[in-house]
């Protein structure tokens, strides 16, 4: 009998093309609750009614997922940004001496 493995197989994933994207600036907010991670982003927008026309920030989108869910997507996250730091098309932030002139 083969020996099988302790870690489970992940279910096939199906691709739906109906599903709605979402645009975000950045998150504003980060809150963990009842074991989920709740994330609320933004999105710059700005009112054309006046001029000159002001910018605003107006919440466009919440995630709310599961803590070890969440952890997964830190860690694609991470492995994207090293991927295109290795290849050159980002640049990592270095921390520097803050100054003002």
């Amino acid at each position: 009998m083969p020996e099988e493995s302790l870690i489970p197989r992940l279910p096939p994933l199906h691709n739906d093309d109906r599903v709605i994207e979402h645009y975000a600036d950045a998150p504003v907010g980060v809150n963990f609750f009842n074991g989920n991670l709740h994330i609320t982003f933004m999105t710059l927008r700005t009112d054309h009614t006046t001029e000159p026309s002001p910018q605003y920030r107006q919440v466009t989108f919440r995630l709310v997922m599961p803590l070890a869910g969440a952890m997964d997507l830190q860690k694609s996250i991470g492995s994207i940004i090293s991927i295109l730091q290795s290849q050159g098309v980002i640049q990592p932030v270095m921390p520097g001496p803050q100054t003002r002139q």
